[in-house]
Order: structure tokens, then sequence, then C-alpha cells
């Protein structure tokens, strides 16, 4: 007798193996909002193999740094991309890309950043003379003696 693996309930190695990829895979509220939603949902056979084949091969995203090692407003550069990392409502940072003079919400891009991503005080100074926005924390540069800086006064203060 055959039985068909999409209709055959998963197998407990396959749930264990399950909940030990989403927790190493995930950051803890996604994997602990995978794993509720694991304990009340019936998963064929056939459909957790899959899903077991997909994680495995999925980057592990635990390496992502703690909340409080990225700074609010902060700028980052990844592969030349421009990036300004914000802390959203829910407690939660979240990127934004550079795309002319205007971020936009990167989706995803907060886990390709690092700490050690977050630019250099001449990036700044680049990215803050090319755009008239302060290089280390984003206010709109006025001052001319600021703009050919491309930092304001008071982070020039701060890093001088």
């Amino acid at each position: 007798m055959t039985t068909d693996l999409f209709t055959q309930p998963m197998t407990p190695v396959q749930t264990t193996r399950l909940f030990h990829l989403i927790t190493a895979k995930y950051s803890p509220e996604t994997a602990k909002n995978h794993a509720e939603w694991l304990s009340y949902h019936i998963m064929s056979e056939g459909r957790a193999a899959e899903k077991i084949s997909e994680l495995e091969a999925k980057e592990d995203w635990t390496s992502q740094p703690a909340v409080a090692d990225f700074e609010h407003g902060a700028f980052y550069m990844v592969d030349g991309v421009v990036y300004r990392v914000k802390l959203g409502s829910r407690g939660f940072f979240y990127a934004e890309e550079l795309e002319g003079n205007n971020f936009n919400y990167a989706p995803g891009a907060i886990r390709r950043i690092r700490v050690s991503d977050r630019m250099t005080l001449e990036q700044a100074k680049e990215y803050g003379i090319r755009t008239h926005t302060c290089g280390c924390c984003g206010r709109t540069l006025t001052n001319p003696d600021s703009i050919e800086m491309g930092i304001g006064p008071i982070c020039a203060s701060k890093h001088f």
C-alpha cells in the first residue's frame, strides 16, 4: 500500500526539524509567530519536506545585530548602496534605501546591514556634500559652510 505524502501528516521527526530550523533561521519574534502557527496547523508530510528544504537553504538571519547595536537615523553603506536605519513604532529596525535624494522603504534590507557597515566620517561627508543632508544625522544642511563640509555643526563638534 502506498501513501500519498501530501495527505499524510508530517512525522514527529519533521516537526522537530521544522521547529529547530525556524528557531535557527529567524529572529526570535518571527520564529515565535511561525512556531505558534505550526503548532495549530497540520502540515502534510510532503509539504513539511518542502519547507524543511526551503529553510535549510535559507540565509541564517540569527546573526542580525541586536536592536541596541543600530543607531536610529544612522547611515550604512552595503555594496555601494546607502541605507538609513530607523526604529519603527513596534521597536524593530527597518531600512530605507537612498534613491536619488529620497529615502524609500527597502523591504528586507535590514537583514543585509551589519553594524560594521556604518558609514565612515569621510563617507558621511561625501554623502552630505552630494545631498545637502548631514551625513551623520540626516538633517537638511542649510548653512553654506555645513554644505561644503557635508556635516552639520552639532555633528561636526562631536567628531572634531
